[in-house]
C-alpha cells in the first residue's frame, strides 16, 4: 500500500540489476491502516549512497488520509542494487553509479527523483 510512491521515485528497467531490501521500519502515527480505505501516499529521497559491491538509496513514504490531511502511518526503507548485476555498470565499469545522475549518454541521463 505504501511502495508505489517507489516507483514514482525510481523508474527503473531491468538494466538496474538484482534489487534487495535492506530496512523497513513501518510507524503507526494515527493507525491502524484499513485495506477498504483509499489513502494519498507521498515519498522522499533521504539518502543515496554505495558499498563496493551494491549502490543504495533511503527513502520515506507517508501514508495521509485524504478526507482531513491526517498522516496514518510512515515507512523508512532502504533498497540496494547489486552492481555486478546491473547492465549500466557492467558497460562503465564499477565506479559508475545507476541511482545518480549518470552522466554516461548510453543511459539516456537516468536520475533518481528526490520527491514525488
Amino acid at each position: 500500500i505504501m511502495r508505489p510512491a517507489e516507483q514514482a521515485l525510481l523508474q527503473r528497467g531491468a538494466d538496474f540489476g538484482v534489487g534487495l531490501f535492506g530496512a523497513i521500519e513501518l510507524q503507526a502515527i494515527n493507525g491502524p491502516v484499513f485495506i477498504e480505505h483509499d489513502y494519498e501516499v507521498r515519498a522522499t529521497v533521504l539518502a543515496l549512497g554505495d558499498t563496493p559491491k551494491t549502490e543504495y538509496f533511503w527513502y520515506e513514504s507517508i501514508l495521509s488520509d485524504p478526507a482531513n490531511g491526517q498522516d496514518i502511518m510512515s515507512m523508512l526503507m532502504m533498497l540496494r542494487f547489486m552492481k555486478d548485476s546491473s547492465r549500466l555498470l557492467g558497460r562503465h565499469g564499477v565506479d559508475a553509479c545507476a541511482l545518480t545522475a549518470c552522466e554516461y549518454p548510453q543511459c539516456g541521463g537516468r536520475r533518481l527523483n528526490s520527491e514525488w
